[in-house]
């Protein structure tokens, strides 16, 4: 039997304009949380490798978050790759924190 684990990150753009990969690590999950901190004074962007602020699946204001599943992404019957997903920002030194869940074997 399988259980949920919980995971999170936390990512920041130090330089505006400059794409950030979320991980170099395949984590394969059923759901991404993606939250802009409260604190940002800018927007960050969220998309694949070519992300920018002028091509981007999200943009998030400070305090936003967007839930990323498989089934939003016309993928029913597989997982998103984490080291797909990218960010980059306005602004320097914006963050977001990173929610995720991954299937570990066990018991429940």
């Amino acid at each position: 039997m399988a259980r949920l684990t919980p995971g999170q990150l936390r990512v920041t753009v130090t330089t505006a304009g400059t794409r950030v990969q979320i991980t170099s690590s395949h984590i394969v999950t059923t759901n991404i949380i993606i939250q802009a901190l409260s604190g940002n004074t800018g927007t960050v962007y969220v998309g694949n490798s070519s992300v920018s602020s002028s091509l981007c699946m999200v943009a998030l204001a400070a305090g936003a978050a967007i839930t990323l599943t498989p089934g939003a992404m016309g993928n029913d019957m597989g997982g998103l790759d984490l080291s797909e997903f990218y960010i980059d920002a306005s602004q320097n030194s914006q963050s977001v924190n990173v929610g995720y869940t991954t299937m570990t074997p066990g018991l429940a």
